[in-house]
């Protein structure tokens, strides 16, 4: 009973990180897709918003919370999120992402950061960034040929426990025990116990 036990946990369990990962998939998906976009190539700025909520409306529900895009050093970001668009200051993790992006050998790469705290007040507040240089590669009515010249970064922001909690938190164990995932570090990303995200499991 016991072995069977344990082999339908081990089913519902990868189950789960596949869900997981197909989630991840979908995110990094629609950034590649949103740097392809002319909106924000030539940074047109009706368009670029427009193409902005469209491209957050279809990662919100994968624990997404924010897509930033950075068009040069000093230049206000456009940030997309819950509230909608606005403008601000570039972060200090916007600056080096810019300057990773511009290198042309990143030119058709996709970064994914280390898991981290949004701040040093919200310890168990994780975020997973996905950065992706923009180029201007593509063609529309107003640029019949592409300028191929570099024109900022995306950075799309993903609440970590939002993300895996959407998949495990109705996974069941029994009538008492619960799901909760760690990563390969043995961090809790999502536990049922708020207090043991962002903690070492073992």
């Amino acid at each position: 009973v016991t072995e069977d036990f344990n082999k339908q946990q081990l089913v519902i369990a990868k189950y789960a990180a596949r869900q997981i990962t197909h989630s991840l998939e979908m995110l990094r998906k629609e950034l590649r897709l949103l740097s392809k976009a002319p909106a924000l190539q030539y940074q047109e700025r009706i368009a670029l918003v427009g193409r902005m909520e469209s491209a957050f409306m279809s990662v919100k529900d994968y624990g997404a919370t924010q897509i930033r895009f950075i068009p040069a050093p000093g230049v206000l970001a456009h940030v997309y999120g819950s509230p909608g668009h606005r403008r601000g200051a570039p972060s200090a993790e916007d600056t080096l992402h810019l300057l990773w992006a511009a290198d042309p050998a990143n030119r058709e790469r996709l970064l994914t950061t280390p898991v981290t705290p949004a701040s040093a007040e919200e310890p168990a507040n994780l975020r997973l960034r996905f950065v992706r240089p923009v180029w201007q590669d593509a063609a529309d009515e107003s640029h019949p040929a592409p300028t191929r010249g570099f024109s900022g970064v995306l950075v799309l922001v993903v609440d970590v426990a939002e993300l895996t909690g959407n998949v495990t938190r109705d996974i069941r164990s029994g009538r008492t025990g619960y799901a909760w995932v760690i990563d390969g570090n043995g961090i809790f990303l999502h536990h049922q116990e708020a207090i043991f995200t962002g903690k070492n499991a073992f």
